[in-house]
């Protein structure tokens, strides 16, 4: 009997004791047996030994990956939230139908509830913690899907029915769409929330179920009410499970953090404790919005009063009034904000993404309330869907923005996505509103002292989204050209364009202030007075302007009349414009506005943000987009950096020579793999050299010898992928594992690659199954360029070799060989091919490499998307594949093969073999059969203890070694060691 059904027996329920844990049992098999593990039971575990029982439990299920079905009891008092959802659809549907934007949304539901409940000290923080099942639950009649959600706050059943009835109130706004076919109260299973239903132990699951699986680990740190960043900040953690963090998942873990109830709700949850106990808990939703309170204390809160579209626009009004050059910003992002297209503010999930973006812009210097005035922006955008409501809308939508978390990094939106959508929307008026934010900086450069930051900021404006600075320190430049950001030195591009276009948009403003000055001079007819028809812009040098505007000024600077004032004001203008013009051509000038250029355009964190998309794929002409199956314009916010260099075609936009290079493709790749199946795991394992998610974590070795396509085949990806496609030295993969921080810039270059081919290995080079895994696992891994810091990337690539000769591969482990695939290239191209079908040999064709391929790339690049569309990325398994790995393997095995030609059953149970014995004799074999690097004598005594049982008392019994031609191999206990 396992070891840990004698534990649970230690813990069976005697007596009259409480029940603290229980087992689900099975349903009796056809025979009338229950299965292992089968049995249910009641259990108590007294609380001075639950850590102990926690610790047997977390060696047995977490990691001893046994099979349990236990629940827990619920504390009645100081346990955390527990929360269980309960998705039931059609059973048409077999997938996820919720994804990471309705965990998104459901946390900040939450936490918007929670404010209004608890009093949260600044500072403070606490775990949230959301489980999923790997897969929906597919039955006859409904597919049923779920979240199992614990919340680190010490609670009773007053505050959790308190908090259920507020969620009520608006979950539809986070799983409307979800189309399920039971209600929000059966969705929220009440059991659970009330402590009457006993909770799931994590790794525990239901009889012929899978367990719920930590997914989603955020920390929640409570902000002071003022703080720019918003009320609280969220911050995803590690899944990897720990012992502590096991612990602090137990519905009877009772050390979380303890909040005090906000004094307006002490009066709710004391009426409702008096009438009746937790147990028969029913509170009217009436009941819950009297005694709310809004959480937020700025002095912006007044907003949220706001009930009439007259009274919104008066305060809009209001902050324009206050707008100045620091926080320009905001008033161009209210203009870019309102020429959105109407699904911005008809779609939710739209809706939401614009209002983080208006809640994350973040200025260095601005004024305090800048977040509650943007609030006022994405009112009066939303105000424009038919259905809103003055009277309730605004102060509903104050609590969802109160409790929005500022995102710093990663896809976190911003004013620039306002931006980019607006760019999408409406072109001309996109165009329009940048060119008044211009004209508004250039004003306010002529009349702040023309410093080197004012010019620096108009450069800003015109350029914001085409360069980026991502080093100060060493003057390290992007620019975004052609669909995608390249690495500019010392940014030279802005710098030129410093002397050219900047400087000649200043000029034209001179000629237009110039302009007005003529035109007061017709009117008095006193050209001469005003002494204006001198200049000449188009004639003269710049030096020579800049006298005629010197003398100009001192002749009219003691003016007294209106119209004398008016043309001093104007020639102060031309004066100033005329400065910058010179200045912008000036190199040291420019050094000082670069300066200045690279804390404006400086980003951080940029490099780090480039290529990381897996679902982008970057071409010349646009962005084929994964995730949404669709070829579009590129943007600067995909921070593509790598490009195909192969432009994409749409399968519409195909003509009749398109079509029969298709049916060419189509033959090539019916020549390369003559198994369908396996031609058929092809298409889907190249389709993920565009797809970076590497959701496979396979190694893929393309196998075969001579004129079989394997060289060919990657030559063809190389043309269609470009940047994407990057090559992984042998010997990093053979050999020990580089010194910490060592110069590795063969693999610093692979961040962002698709596809990454591995140099054709010699017969019996040794794989590095460690350095294998960590390139295949879906884990960070760090690599540094040469004179460069170390960097972290995910590798997106799927990773591949082309070889006559397989590697030598001395792991046994399951997690080495569960990545392995063999794609068997078995066909041979040939001069003379045969005529029998079973011989796989066609005829080569010497043009291939030279001239088709060429012809056929766009097409296989579009073949290729077409697959990607459809799968996901994901490669399904063949047996042509899974067998040859399986051959492999045993090839491979070295243990089997020894145990199979030395070892025998012994004639008597009292002789055995002692591991002196047994390593030497190892040894000896190897080296005769395999030669050096002879694996572990640890590897080999585990081997044989999973084989023929454990070592006891010197050694395994029964069994002995078969000497050939020797006299004797018997021997005894006593002859051992």
């Amino acid at each position: 009997m396992p070891k840990f059904d004698n534990i649970l027996k230690s813990y069976k329920r005697k007596g009259n004791v409480s029940i603290t844990h229980t087992r689900i049992p099975h349903k009796k098999n056809e025979d009338g047996k229950l299965p292992l593990n089968g049995y249910g039971g009641s259990y108590h575990v007294a609380i001075d030994v639950l850590k102990k029982f926690h610790d047997q439990y977390y060696d047995a299920v977490i990691k001893g990956k046994r099979d349990e079905y236990l629940t827990e009891k619920q504390l009645v008092n100081g346990g955390p939230i527990l929360e269980d959802f309960d998705f039931r659809y059609s059973n048409e549907i077999d997938y996820r139908v919720h994804n990471e934007e309705h965990i998104d949304d459901l946390i900040s539901l939450y936490m918007e509830k929670l404010l209004e409940i608890y009093d949260m000290k600044p500072g403070t923080s606490f775990p949230i913690y959301l489980c999923e099942k790997k897969n929906v639950n597919m039955l006859d009649d409904v597919t049923k899907d779920g979240i199992h959600m614990t919340i680190g706050i010490k609670s009773d059943r007053v505050v959790r029915a308190i908090l259920r009835e507020l969620i009520l109130e608006d979950i539809s706004l986070v799983f409307e769409e979800l189309d399920l076919q039971n209600s929000y109260e059966e969705v929220l299973d009440s059991g659970i929330n009330k402590g009457s239903t006993n909770w799931q132990m994590y790794g525990s699951k239901k009889p012929l179920n899978e367990p719920y699986q930590l997914v989603y680990n955020y920390e929640i740190t409570i902000n002071d009410p003022d703080a720019e960043d918003g009320l609280y900040e969220i911050e995803r953690k590690s899944n990897k499970m720990t012992k502590e963090l096991f612990y602090k998942l137990s519905a009877q873990y009772d050390k979380h953090i303890e909040y005090k109830l906000k004094e307006n709700m002490m009066d709710l949850y004391n009426k409702m404790k008096k009438s009746g106990g937790p147990k028969n808990i029913k509170i009217k939703k009436s009941s819950i919005k009297k005694y709310s309170a809004n959480t937020g204390n700025s002095k912006s809160e007044a907003y949220k009063d706001i009930t009439s579209e007259e009274e919104l626009d008066e305060a809009i009004e209001e902050w324009f009034s206050q707008i100045n050059a620091d926080d320009y910003v905001l008033y161009e992002t209210h203009k870019f904000l309102m020429i959105l297209d109407k699904t911005y503010y008809c779609d939710y999930h739209k809706w939401i993404k614009v209002g983080l973006a208006l809640h994350n812009i973040k200025l260095k210097h601005t004024f305090h309330d800048q977040h509650g005035r943007m609030f006022l922006s994405w009112m009066k955008f939303s105000s424009q869907w038919k259905n809103f409501d003055w009277e309730n809308d605004i102060q509903q939508h104050w609590q969802t923005w109160s409790n929005f978390a500022y995102q710093e990094k990663g896809e976190g939106l911003t004013e620039k996505s306002i931006m980019w959508w607006a760019k999408e929307s409406n072109k001309l008026r996109y165009k329009e509103i940048k060119n008044d934010t211009v004209d508004y900086y250039i004003q306010k450069s002529q009349s702040y002292g023309k410093t080197a930051h004012d010019i620096a900021m108009v450069a800003y404006q015109l350029y914001k989204d085409k360069f980026r600075c991502v080093s100060i320190k060493r003057n390290e430049w992007y620019e975004y050209k052609n669909g995608r950001w390249k690495p500019l030195d010392r940014g030279t591009t802005l710098r030129k364009l410093l002397s050219t276009e900047i400087s000649n948009i200043y000029s034209r403003k001179t000629w237009e202030e110039k302009e007005k000055l003529t035109a007061i001079a017709d009117q008095t007819n006193e050209p001469d007075e005003i002494n204006i028809a001198g200049v000449s812009y188009n004639n003269s040098t710049e030096g020579q302007q800049q006298e005629e505007i010197n003398n100009l000024k001192s002749k009219n600077q003691n003016t007294k009349t209106p119209m004398d004032q008016a043309v001093n004001t104007l020639m102060k203008k031309i004066h100033a414009l005329s400065d910058i013009s010179v200045m912008l051509k000036q190199t040291s000038s420019k050094n000082n506005i670069m300066t200045e250029c690279c804390e404006l355009f400086y980003e951080e964190g940029f490099e780090e943000k480039l290529d990381a998309n897996p679902m982008l794929f970057c071409c010349p002409n646009g962005v084929i987009d994964f995730e949404n199956k669709v070829f579009r314009p590129g943007r600067a916010e995909d921070y593509c950096s790598l490009c195909n260099n192969l432009p994409y075609k749409k399968p519409e936009e195909n003509t009749e020579e398109d079509n029969m290079y298709i049916e060419s493709v189509n033959t090539f790749m019916a020549q390369l793999f003559p198994n369908e199946e396996l031609k058929q795991y092809m298409w889907e394992h190249l389709a993920t050299g565009l797809i970076g998610t590497n959701d496979n974590q396979t190694f893929n070795i393309y196998n075969g010898c001579g004129r079989n396509g394997k060289s060919v085949l990657v030559k063809f990806m190389e043309k269609i992928l470009g940047d994407y496609k990057g090559s992984v030295p042998l010997q990093y993969i053979t050999q020990k594992r580089p010194q910490a921080g060592a110069a590795s810039p063969d693999i610093a270059a692979l961040k962002g690659v698709r596809y990454a081919v591995i140099q054709e290995p010699q017969k019996g080079a040794p794989l590095n199954e460690g350095i294998m895994k960590e390139l295949t696992g879906g884990d960070e891994i760090t690599a540094r360029k040469l004179f460069s810091d170390i960097i972290r990337f995910t590798p997106q690539f799927s990773l591949c070799v082309c070889t006559n000769h397989l590697f030598d591969i001395k792991s046994n482990d399951d997690g080495t060989w569960r990545r392995i695939r063999v794609c068997e290239f078995i066909s041979k191209f040939v001069a003379k091919p045969s005529k029998k079908e079973e011989d796989y040999e066609f005829l080569i064709d010497k043009k291939l490499e030279a001239d088709k391929l060429d012809k056929w790339k766009h097409m296989f690049l579009q073949m290729l998307v077409q697959v990607g569309f459809k799968s996901g990325g994901i490669v399904n398994d063949c047996d042509a594949v899974l067998e040859q790995g399986k051959k492999y393997r045993k090839k491979q095995d070295y243990f089997s093969e020894y145990f199979e030609e030395r070892i025998i059953k012994a004639e008597e149970e009292t002789m055995l073999i002692g591991k002196s014995e047994l390593i030497d004799d190892f040894k000896n074999w190897f080296s005769e059969n395999h030669g050096k690097n002879i694996p572990k004598g640890q590897e080999l005594y585990e081997f044989l203890n999973k084989k023929i049982g454990a070592y006891k008392k010197k050694g395994w019994w029964g069994y002995k070694i078969n000497y050939q031609n020797e006299d004797s191999s018997e021997l005894t206990a006593n002859a051992i060691e």
